[in-house]
């Protein structure tokens, strides 16, 4: 499959995605991932459409790689590596994968570290990569989201470029569940702890984050991923998108500790709150 990025859509995107999985996954389940997350992940291909030719591609948390199959149809020329986190894999890797498609039995081969972004530094030099992609792993994160800017900013370049999304906790079916009295807590899931969403962040979070670990925000934005209603722009540009989608450059040459209060509490070791 050949993908123009420039005129990428989201029925395009499920068009395209439908019938791949990770090898050994439960298809059912990757079906329902990918008719969840076609908005988002159309929105995320677009925003690297404009990678230079050959640049190296850092993607945190790949899993179930369904952006790495859209950019390896997109842009093949990338350098593209990826992280996991799973628990009982030995060693940082590179480890080996593939994506299948289940009808025809393309594959699209995967190479991948073993990494937890919030706990130890990534395998990688410092400044090795001209864009790093951390979608959708910040809401995962249990012990220290900071931390985890901190390690992508050491292996990303000067002039090199975060792509960032995840759950936007003002989107619309939120606002809706809470004028009925419902939840919007996520449930417990199956996968352990870094299975469910422990923390969801408003858009002046996310700003405040970045900026204090030493970036600029260059592009903030919402997106609807769900859905092709009609209303879905008008959503979006009012800031009660699904999902926030952020770009952002480095600013300071090193990393900056930034621990806000509103993020920590009751820590009496290194995490303890410093804004």
């Amino acid at each position: 499959m050949r993908v123009d990025l420039s005129h990428l859509r989201r029925d395009t995107v499920l068009k395209l995605l439908h019938g791949w999985a990770p090898e050994g996954a439960p298809a059912a389940e990757m079906e329902g991932y990918i008719r969840h997350s076609a908005g988002r992940l159309c929105a995320s291909a677009r925003a690297l459409a404009k990678l230079p030719q050959g640049a190296r591609v850092l993607e945190i948390g790949a899993n179930p790689y369904f952006l790495t199959v859209l950019m390896h149809a997109a842009r093949p020329d990338l350098d593209w590596v990826c992280t996991n986190w799973h628990e009982g894999t030995v060693g940082d890797g590179p480890h080996e994968t593939r994506a299948v498609h289940k009808l025809d039995h393309q594959a699209v081969p995967v190479r991948w570290y073993q990494a937890n972004v919030e706990r130890d530094p990534l395998p990688f030099p410092p400044e090795s990569f001209d864009a790093v992609v951390y979608c959708e792993v910040l809401e995962h994160l249990v012990e220290d989201p900071a931390r985890s800017l901190e390690h992508i900013h050491r292996v990303l370049k000067p002039s090199g470029e975060l792509l960032l999304t995840t759950p936007n906790p003002a989107r619309l079916i939120n606002l809706w569940r809470l004028l009925r009295q419902g939840t919007i807590y996520d449930g417990v899931s199956g996968y352990g702890i870094y299975g469910r969403h422990n923390r969801e962040y408003s858009r002046r979070e996310l700003i405040e984050l970045l900026e204090g670990t030493g970036y600029r925000v260059t592009r903030c934005m919402t997106v609807e991923t769900t859905s092709d209603w009609s209303l879905r722009a008008l959503v979006a540009r009012l800031g009660y998108g699904e999902h926030h989608l952020l770009l952002a450059t480095r600013t300071s040459p090193e990393p900056r500790r930034y621990r806000p209060s509103w993020l920590y509490r009751s820590f009496h070791d290194e995490r303890a709150a410093t804004g």
